[in-house]
């Protein structure tokens, strides 16, 4: 008919918060909707990000990457030298050494972040420290 108006659901990545308007709006990088017909966007949990405008799922960090905040649009890479065993890594604590070095001293404050060469003749895994 003309003159009449159709009221319709927004489609997934996208939503209205206001009576009455016309358009739905996409979410924010970082943000997503993954149902129609919804009012606002939810944050990508930690551990997760979401690069684009307009999506409807996160996308969970890969392996040697984390992201400790919520409403990401990347993640971290972890310091050299370092890696995730796990996808979703969502503390930088979940880098470890990576396979073939190992943290000479965990607790020493002027070597952070620090993996060094597995000694020669030595095997040393994913995670290794000084024992």
């Amino acid at each position: 008919l003309e003159g009449s108006r159709f009221c319709f659901d927004c489609p997934k990545g996208q939503y209205q918060n206001e009576t009455g308007a016309q358009e739905c709006r996409k979410c924010t990088a970082g943000f997503v909707t993954n149902q129609a017909d919804l009012s606002t966007c939810r944050a990508c949990p930690a551990g997760q990000f979401q690069p684009r405008d307009g999506e409807d799922e996160c996308i969970f960090c890969m392996i040697g990457t984390f992201q400790e905040s919520t409403g990401s649009s990347a993640c971290r890479a972890c310091p050299a030298r370092r890696t995730t065993s796990i996808l979703g890594a969502f503390l930088s604590e979940h880098c470890v050494c990576e396979e073939g070095t190992y943290e000479p001293d965990p607790l020493d404050p002027s070597n952070p972040d620090k993996c060094v060469d597995c000694p020669e003749g030595m095997s040393c895994e994913e995670g290794s420290r000084l024992a």
